[in-house]
């Protein structure tokens, strides 16, 4: 079902097969983004190259704001949401992050070979510190992901006149 806009709010057309692309396009890029980290060969690359480092890091914040800007809906975004999707979203992302991390965290070898030639400024094991990494990665990254969603569950089973979430949809809905 589409609209065709309304000039006088500044509102543009929106369709509802278009907002759910946003998603595919934020969760995909990012799922993208967060496997590549897992190819050895890019991983390695990377560090050597300064500008390509750069530009590895441009890319991680470009996919983490069109990620998230999906969830936190800033004041410009007139994105209509499901907020029982936002959920899915969330949880999808956290399983890639999971996959990675697991895989960096009982991997008996290390997979970057940067790390076995390059500088080590900790005298750390390679296997030790990709371990550490992928630990802190899982953890944390779990956090920022299950946190939201908890946030977002709780508000969608809250009784409805407390639903904060369903009023703010309204809320833009009508506005």
């Amino acid at each position: 079902m589409c609209n065709g806009g309304d000039p006088e709010s500044r509102q543009p057309p929106s369709c509802a097969h278009f907002s759910s692309g946003r998603y595919y396009a934020g969760l995909g890029d990012f799922c993208l983004r967060h496997s590549s980290r897992g190819l050895p060969a890019a991983c390695d690359y990377a560090p050597r190259h300064e500008d390509c480092h750069d530009f590895e890091h441009i890319c991680f914040l470009a996919s983490s704001i069109m990620f998230w800007w999906v969830i936190i809906h800033p004041w410009t975004s007139r994105i209509p949401t499901s907020s029982w999707t936002m959920v899915l979203y969330l949880m999808s992302a956290d399983i890639v992050n999971t996959a990675l991390s697991a895989f960096l965290a009982f991997c008996d070898k290390p997979v970057y070979s940067f790390y076995v030639t390059g500088p080590n400024p900790f005298h750390v094991s390679p296997v030790s510190d990709q371990v550490l990494g992928a630990i802190v990665m899982w953890v944390l990254g779990s956090f920022v992901f299950l946190v939201p969603a908890i946030l977002i569950t709780v508000q969608l089973l809250a009784p409805e006149k407390t639903n904060i979430l369903a009023q703010q949809d309204a809320s833009r809905g009508a506005g």
